[in-house]
């Protein structure tokens, strides 16, 4: 996972590293975003790491209540 996150440019192991990629990537970061959101690896990671519920408040409101 932090694999492919590392090589979408999402996940940078340094702060140095991460200030480069913003620095460069600046003024089409929307159109990076646009075109990494599109890629095979992050879609199945966005499947696996998340769930997109349209009623997620009552879904973690029903969690607390369980702890």
């Amino acid at each position: 996972m932090y694999k492919n996150l590392k090589k979408l440019k999402i996940l940078h192991t340094s702060p140095i590293e991460a200030a480069k990629f913003v620095n460069s990537n600046y003024n089409t970061i929307d159109d990076w975003w646009e075109n990494v959101s599109k890629e095979k690896n992050f879609i199945n990671l966005k499947n696996n790491l998340f769930i997109e519920k349209s009623d997620y408040i009552n879904s973690i409101t029903k969690e607390l209540i369980t702890i």
